[in-house]
């Protein structure tokens, strides 16, 4: 190995499932939970929510919870420390609170991760970073909504967190690894029938520096429908749709577009209507139980694309759509709690990427869906297991992707499609300057303290770039607990 890093991480901090509301009891998440329409959703991540607060009891219909932050970790190149609080409750049962807020600084020498960081001027999934002094950095992590239920089958919710929509470890819709965005989403349960409504605030940055402090960022809008048919206990399928908007061009302020407001629209010709070439997506997702435990899972985005110019099979770069096929079981091999999970993504050039840059599906530097953005192919296979107190993951991962040297190829989504594409066809996945990675992460946690959410964790994790032939590893060991869920797998190049 050409760099071994040595990390022994200090995270203690009591949390709240920021999924999960009613939360004031213990639950994992990994095995399996029950969302309001009596359908099973399962996931790989670790979420977790107890019943300890400095105030406040699940028994009481007016409840609040305070609760401290603290993080403390090194490695060889950087020593962070975090700190901040927590409190959540709920009023009878139709209100419902939560607030964290965490503030992160660093002292770091030079390092491939954390240069990254000051390249994109973000910490992926939590937010901006500053520069103290040289060598020391901070930043800040804000999460909170509250909700309402004015009736039993209406949820109203407003705040500043993350999405994840679908069954897999990724998301070709929306998922959990971007910074927190504001936004107001009201969920509508009737029959077999979930259909949700999300409207959010999203920042482009235009230019950062966090050596100078130079930031030029500006406001862009989406709004996005899910319609989610459990058509038997078997089969569900999901039908989404997304359009992003920027707030303004030159001296014209546009802000929020009202003509999105229309919970039961479709929004290409409402975009033809206003005559604004608005970023509109679709898509169709489907779950399908081949057996008792074992689901099969599945999605296709259409951003872009002409039947007429896929049946010419020349590579068209107009022809932007990503995919995802994937297969999980639970307690398989006969082995209760154990979960296996397998899952191919595919993304075209182009995909998610907009004329106008500001209109790329991201925020904060970080894409919305998946974090490779475009232009990549990705083979997933995951295990998990748990007994009592014990937690077991191991991952391996395999992607191929193209970037761009000379010439645009379509793996950024935060570049205009029209900058620097030399042609019109003969664009393939993996486009450009291809390269190959390989991925193995090892996992093991045990509880230490349910009411302390606190966990004795031990990681390794090993990057292999395939294509010439170089390759890092990182070994973790600390006591932690997470507030958001943190990807190793996601900044490779």
């Amino acid at each position: 190995m050409k760099r071994i890093l040595l990390i022994i991480s200090l995270l203690v901090s009591i949390g709240l499932n920021a999924q999960n509301e009613r939360a004031f009891e213990y639950k994992w998440k990994i095995m399996q939970e029950t969302d309001s329409m009596g359908s099973d959703r399962h996931t790989f991540a670790n979420h977790y929510s107890f019943t300890r607060g400095l105030s406040g009891s699940d028994r009481e219909e007016n409840s609040i919870s305070i609760l401290p932050v603290l993080e403390l970790g090194a490695d060889t190149n950087t020593a962070f420390l975090g700190a901040g609080v927590q409190f959540f409750g709920r009023v009878k049962d139709k209100f419902g609170y939560s607030v964290t807020g965490l503030f992160n600084y660093y002292k770091t020498w030079e390092d491939h991760g954390f240069k990254a960081f000051r390249n994109l001027g973000v910490v992926p999934g939590a937010g901006r970073l500053y520069k103290n002094t040289d060598d020391e950095y901070w930043s800040f992590f804000g999460r909170g909504k509250l909700t309402y239920r004015p009736v039993k089958y209406v949820d109203l919710e407003l705040g500043r967190g993350k999405q994840h929509f679908g069954e897999g470890y990724r998301s070709m819709f929306q998922s959990d690894f971007a910074s927190p965005t504001e936004y107001f989403k009201i969920t509508s349960t009737f029959w077999r029938i979930q259909y949700t409504n999300l409207w959010q605030r999203l920042q482009h940055v235009n230019f950062a520096n966090v050596e100078e402090g130079e930031w030029r960022a500006e406001d862009k809008w989406t709004t996005t429908h899910i319609f989610d048919f459990k058509a038997s206990k078997r089969i569900s399928f999901q039908l989404f749709e997304t359009v992003i908007w920027q707030n303004g061009e030159g001296e014209v302020h546009r802000g929020f577009d009202p003509n999105y407001l229309n919970p039961m629209i479709f929004y290409r010709p409402v975009e033809f209507s206003i005559g604004s070439p608005d970023n509109v997506m679709i898509g169709a997702g489907m779950s399908y139980f081949a057996a008792k435990e074992v689901k099969l899972y599945g999605q296709l985005l259409l951003d872009e694309f002409l039947l007429k110019e896929i049946r010419a099979r020349e590579g068209w770069w107009g022809n932007k759509y990503a995919g995802q096929i994937g297969i999980k079981s639970y307690n398989s091999l006969g082995i209760d709690g154990l979960l296996l999970l397998g899952e191919f993504n595919a993304v075209r050039p182009f995909t998610y990427a907009h004329g106008a840059a500001v209109q790329g599906y991201g925020h904060l530097n970080q894409p919305l869906a998946h974090p490779f953005g475009a232009n990549f192919y990705e083979v997933l296979a995951l295990a998990a297991y748990r007994e009592d107190r014990f937690f077991f993951q191991s991952k391996f991962s395999w992607k191929k992707q193209g970037f761009s040297t000379s010439e645009n190829v379509g793996e950024d989504i935060f570049t205009s499609y029209f900058i620097n594409r030399q042609r019109d066809r003969g664009f393939e996945i993996s486009e450009g300057e291809s390269m190959s990675y390989a991925i193995a992460e090892l996992r093991t946690q045990y509880l230490l303290s349910p009411d302390m959410n606190l966990w004795l964790q031990a990681l390794v994790n090993v990057k292999i770039a395939l294509s010439n032939h170089s390759d890092d590893a990182m070994f973790k060991l600390g006591l932690k607990s997470a507030i958001f869920n943190r990807y190793y797998d996601s900044h490779l190049r």
